[in-house]
């Protein structure tokens, strides 16, 4: 293997940890920790709601949607990890269940989420996240 293609598959590896660990703060409905993996001037667009830009807007809109719902348990494939130099995209379908915490009514999901990661200090965080209903 030449040093690139070992580069590679370690950004590889490194990315698709990253959206690991988002997944699992998700379940946890963990705010802090899922803001840990974005970047300062990330945008997330959420499916069927407006574009956040910025960490802090970031932050209170989980912190928000975590008061309303919760995803306490779901499955994610992974269906593309590119690596373009400093950037990665990850590509996943996922199958999860939402709570609405006011009725504990338990709502079935299907996604295709898409997230694109950036090399922050030789680390790799979200700069851009974006899910949709399948």
């Amino acid at each position: 293997m030449t040093n690139n293609s070992l580069q590679e598959s370690s950004d590889r590896k490194a990315a698709e940890l990253v959206v690991r660990k988002y997944m699992e703060s998700l379940h946890a409905a963990d705010t802090e920790s899922i803001v840990e993996l974005y970047d300062e001037d990330a945008v997330f667009l959420p499916a069927d709601a407006a574009t956040v830009v910025g960490k802090a807007n970031i932050r209170e809109t989980y912190s928000a949607n975590f008061k309303i719902m919760n995803i306490p348990e779901g499955e994610s494939s992974v269906e593309e990890v590119a690596i373009h130099g400093d950037l990665a995209i990850v590509r996943l379908a996922t199958k999860s269940t939402v709570v609405i915490l006011s009725t504990k009514e338990k709502i079935p999901t299907n996604a295709r989420e898409l997230f694109v990661l950036k090399k922050v200090g030789g680390a790799f965080r979200i700069s851009r996240y974006m899910f949709n209903k399948s």
